[in-house]
């Protein structure tokens, strides 16, 4: 099932790509919703032989015969489960596909992709980001020098909450470094606040 899934969504996304590689830039808005509505069709039809995924040759008639033999024997519960799962699964197969395809981001201009890739880059820049920042431990209830041959200090925060720091990884993570990752950052979310506001124009505007 979720291959088929997944053979659906890439069938109705070259459908898309078509429709709008043979459109003008002015006629984006105008595609003709209805003849790809007609081309969908015949993803979900179960007389289209010729679909690699038609693993009876019968349209799925016949696995749709076995589940419902499975479910009428009722041998075991958990094939009895399964078995109906799939059927629901198989019966609401448009509804899942319509869900899942909403979940498409289409990118039909250079600016879309562009945007996508520095969104990309960013997003791992902010995960690099919270793995460093696993280097501190907060520790609830102690405050100041835990202990004078120790190499964890800290810092009394709210509620009594301390920030605790291993001296050892200073070299890691040095003060120059840390400015550095704090405007990174803070440009990431205003490259992402412009993204939400402003769209494509920002990343336009910012270049």
């Amino acid at each position: 099932m979720d291959v088929r899934l997944d053979y659906r969504i890439s069938c109705l996304l070259s459908i898309f790509k078509k429709a709008f590689e043979t459109s003008s830039p002015d006629a984006l808005g105008r595609v003709d919703v209805e003849a790809i509505g007609l081309q969908d069709e015949g993803i979900f039809s179960c007389l289209n032989f010729r679909d690699g995924l038609d693993l009876d040759a019968c349209g799925g008639r016949m696995v749709l015969r076995v589940l419902l033999q499975l479910c009428s024997q009722g041998a075991s519960a958990s094939l009895v489960s399964g078995a109906l799962a799939l059927l629901f699964r198989h019966f609401s197969q448009r509804q899942e596909v319509l869900e899942a395809f909403k979940q498409v981001q289409l990118l039909v201009s250079d600016a879309d992709v562009e945007s996508y890739k520095q969104i990309k880059a960013d997003l791992d820049i902010l995960r690099q980001s919270v793995e460093k920042s696993e280097l501190w431990v907060f520790n609830k209830g102690r405050a100041g020098i835990i202990d004078d041959h120790s190499d964890i200090k800290g810092a009394v925060g709210p509620g009594g909450t301390v920030l605790e720091r291993n001296a050892s990884l200073d070299n890691v993570r040095a003060p120059r470094g840390d400015r550095q990752d704090y405007d990174k950052i803070k440009e990431i979310l205003e490259r992402m606040i412009k993204y939400c506001t402003q769209g494509n124009t920002a990343r336009e505007g910012g270049d």
